[in-house]
């Protein structure tokens, strides 16, 4: 970020330096050491990523790691402004694949080294190819009424979300009625519902095969209560 040959950063205001810092000779080093390459985790495991750093300097480092699902064509942040040299991450919050790699980099303040995935340079950052497994989908109904007259409509509402695929697509929201049967697909339909009680469920499915569900209730035309009332006979 810095033009070649800088030999300090000055932070000034009205004429007045606030803050300078000497730009170090050196860049740090840093390379990742575990997870190693072919390694294979389920998408609930917890995995500790560690690294080696040194700078010659002796300049104090602070560590960034992300994580990229795509062999390195494009990385998620995970964790920025670390000073320990290993971090704990729960693959529970990211998406899964088969080509995932975890990367580090380390800055010293000024000069931050990064390099990008096979990289055999001065200052190379460790990347390693590892499997995460994919994630189920999670399904939700946005629909919220639970009891209609017989004969209206009841307008369906969902919605079927998965951490590698995003929104699912319309053909993978399937709506079931345990009275009526198949009612359609889709993030919204309508449905005419014969006269009962209905559990209503939403399945949807990911890009591999994962399914997940989400139901209600709703009651269908109005029952009214038997009354019974004593006969009185007048004396």
């Amino acid at each position: 970020p810095y033009p070649a040959g800088t030999a300090s950063v000055v932070l000034t205001h009205a004429g007045t330096d606030l803050a300078a810092r000497t730009v170090s000779r050196s860049q740090p080093f840093v390379r990742l050491t575990q997870p190693s390459g072919n390694a294979s985790f389920t998408g609930s495991d917890t995995v500790t990523v560690m690294w080696n750093a040194a700078d010659l300097d002796d300049d104090p480092l602070y560590f960034s790691l992300d994580y990229s699902i795509d062999a390195g064509a494009s990385w998620l942040p995970i964790a920025t402004d670390l000073t320990a040299q290993s971090f704990d991450v729960d693959l529970g919050t990211l998406p899964g694949s088969n080509q995932v790699q975890f990367r580090v980099g380390a800055s010293d303040g000024i000069n931050t080294t990064y390099a990008a995935s096979g990289s055999l340079e001065i200052g190379f950052v460790g990347d390693q190819t590892i499997t995460v497994t994919g994630k189920a989908p999670t399904a939700a109904i946005r629909t919220a009424t639970d009891r209609i007259d017989a004969g209206s409509a009841l307008i369906l509402e969902g919605t079927g979300y998965d951490l590698e695929d995003g929104l699912l697509p319309e053909d993978d929201l399937v709506w079931w009625s345990s009275r009526d049967g198949d009612l359609g697909a889709g993030s919204w339909l309508t449905a005419r519902l014969s006269t009962g009680q209905h559990t209503i469920t939403l399945t949807v499915e990911d890009s591999d095969g994962n399914t997940a569900t989400d139901s209600i209730t709703v009651r269908v035309g109005d029952q009214m209560p038997q009354i019974y009332l004593p006969l009185v006979q007048a004396q």
